[in-house]
């Protein structure tokens, strides 16, 4: 089984002749799986199955990296526990954590939710209206419903896998409280609260670990290589990932 964690590497300041900097959306979102990757890696987190760290590419252009990954791994029936994606981790005015509740799993996001409350604190909610990250990939794809809930040994064998696996989606801030300068030129400079996003690399860290205890993710060791999949996906893996 393959948990995912993702965030889109591209970014764009509103037109093909624009500089799109990209320092929030989403750079600030590619950062925090790359250290939680560290964190992971150095603790010597080492769990039976496979935790990939996705990058992709052509996110503004209309989820392009995404879905084609996700097509791909439906086409080949990969076996996906869940995948939580990232997307915007560096401007934050509320200092918390936004968990956003359509075009995603419900037991995901409630899971989710539980773990941010329980490691970093409270948390705030909102929808796009659309798919409007590359979490809506994963389910376009048919990764859409967790059958098992994670945290819960009441309901059987907790090392049963579920699936097909689920989305999830967490953000920096709720759509009315958003940064004003993506997909500007000006998304460079963040005035953030820099302990968010070390609440997201913790948020990521122990959802991860909590998976592993449950049902047995992996994360990459210090082995780790990367190798480009599908349009602009850049997933790095540990070894015994496919």
């Amino acid at each position: 089984m393959t948990v995912i964690v993702s965030a889109h590497y591209d970014s764009t300041g509103g037109s093909s002749t624009a500089r799109g900097p990209g320092a929030d959306d989403n750079g600030s979102g590619v950062v925090v799986l790359l250290e939680a990757l560290r964190v992971l890696a150095n603790a010597g987190f080492k769990p039976k199955d496979t935790l990939e760290f996705h990058f992709y590419g052509g996110e503004e252009g209309g989820l392009l990296g995404s879905q084609a990954v996700f097509s791909s791994y439906k086409s080949s029936a990969k076996k996906v526990l869940a995948v939580v994606n990232q997307d915007m981790a560096g401007y934050s005015p509320s200092g918390k954590l936004s968990i956003y509740t359509d075009y995603v799993d419900s037991a995901l996001t409630a899971y989710t939710r539980v773990v941010a409350t329980a490691y970093i604190g409270s948390t705030t909610s909102d929808t796009c209206g659309y798919g409007c990250s590359d979490h809506a990939s994963a389910r376009s794809n048919g990764f859409r419903e967790l059958t098992h809930l994670p945290w819960s040994e009441s309901d059987g064998d907790a090392n049963s896998q579920p699936t097909p696996a689920a989305a999830a989606y967490v953000c920096d801030e709720p759509m009315d409280t958003s940064t004003p300068y993506i997909h500007t030129p000006n998304d460079v400079g963040l005035s953030c609260r820099s302990f968010l996003s070390q609440r997201l690399v913790s948020l990521l860290t122990q959802t991860t670990g909590l998976f592993h205890h449950y049902v047995g993710c992996c994360t990459p060791t210090r082995q780790v290589h990367s190798c480009i999949l599908g349009r602009g996906l850049v997933s790095l893996r540990g070894p015994g990932g496919i």
